[in-house]
């Protein structure tokens, strides 16, 4: 009763002074409170749900609200606007607060890991009915990883927002995004870094190579020797890059524009990267030119084994001297020959 009370002097309040303009407040049927105006439209409804005051904004009574505050509006755009002035200061300003604990107002506990803090969600009307498209949460633990559901033990509590939305097939929900408290940020869908790639309105989708996407195909004009001119690398970040610790492996971005100027970009603070997975191709002309001369190589080599192997048969060996004694006939005759044309001339 004291509750009802209360919601009657809200309404009230509300309505004092309005009564100029017609707006008027009644009892509902239901027990809620209504404020409508000279045509009986309801402006604004003050009801309960167990216990729970429920203030709704404009006309509901299709929509059976079950949440605290609820904006309806027929034939336009609901909103909700913050102002704030001071001058000369930077103290004022707009502020949406939430604030989650577990226990009671009155006896307010620490959250635990994965508790939801809050929630930001976007529904549409489909075939059937108003249904959640998309929705950010702000959930408790430093990434989506966290599988403790222990009670946090710092004075702020570690969280990480999720982003969710609905996907071709409309099945329902689904995160597709995370950003860590630590800064990180996750993409289910992308399941290795050369997925990670851009179009040309700088959109974040998953690395295509189908050759209906693709024109102008030509042969890769590199090979061994761009490949054998590259540098490779162990090196630290140094404290400007605000990069990971530890030992890295890679190339020097300058080294590498000397070699393959496409694959180094620049950065807007004037630093240079290298593209890694723009190696691969070159890399890959360059196994199979080195496989081209070990080939070859292999051929000779097979060639030189089969004449050896020619000369250790004794049949070719008997072939051979036979050979070699009808040569060493033939040049006597020419050497017989050679001093009797010799002596005529003297004589």
């Amino acid at each position: 009763m004291k509750f009802k009370v209360s919601l009657f002097i809200l309404a009230t309040a509300l309505t004092t002074g309005m009564q100029a303009q017609n707006i008027t407040n009644t009892l509902g049927s239901s027990g809620q409170y209504i404020v409508e105006d000279a045509s009986n439209d309801p402006l604004m409804t003050i009801s309960s749900s167990f216990g729970t005051p429920i203030v709704t904004i404009g006309d509901a009574s299709a929509l059976s609200p079950s949440r605290q505050f609820t904006i309806v509006q027929e034939g336009g755009t609901a909103g909700i606007e913050l102002y704030s002035y001071l001058a000369g200061g930077f103290s004022s300003f707009n502020k949406f607060n939430m604030a989650h604990a577990r226990g009671t107002a009155a006896s307010p506990a620490v959250v635990h890991y994965e508790d939801q803090l809050g929630s930001l969600t976007w529904s549409a009307r489909g075939t059937t009915s108003m249904n959640e498209s998309a929705r950010i949460n702000v959930n408790v633990g430093e990434s989506a990883q966290d599988a403790s559901t222990a009670a946090v033990t710092t004075s702020y509590a570690p969280t990480h927002f999720s982003f969710a939305a609905t996907d071709a097939a409309g099945t329902g929900t689904s995160d597709i995004f995370y950003i860590n408290g630590d800064g990180t940020v996750q993409i289910p869908a992308l399941t290795s870094v050369s997925d990670l790639q851009t179009d040309a309105n700088g959109v974040l989708i998953n690395g295509a190579s189908d050759a209906r996407l693709k024109s102008d195909v030509a042969d890769l004009p590199y090979g061994l020797s761009e490949v054998m001119s590259l540098r490779p690398v162990t090196f630290t970040w140094n404290e400007k890059s605000n990069m990971e610790e530890g030992l890295q492996h890679g190339f020097i971005a300058q080294e590498v524009a000397e070699v393959f100027p496409e694959l180094v970009g620049q950065r807007s603070d004037g630093y240079y990267t290298v593209s890694y997975k723009e190696l691969v191709p070159a890399l890959t002309a360059a196994i199979q030119e080195q496989q081209d001369i070990i080939s070859e190589q292999d051929r000779k080599l097979q060639e030189l084994e089969a004449r050896l192997l020619a000369l250790e048969n004794p049949e070719v060996q008997e072939a051979s001297i036979s050979s070699l004694g009808i040569l060493l006939i033939a040049m006597g005759g020419i050497t017989v020959l050679f001093f009797a044309v010799f002596k005529v001339r003297r004589a």
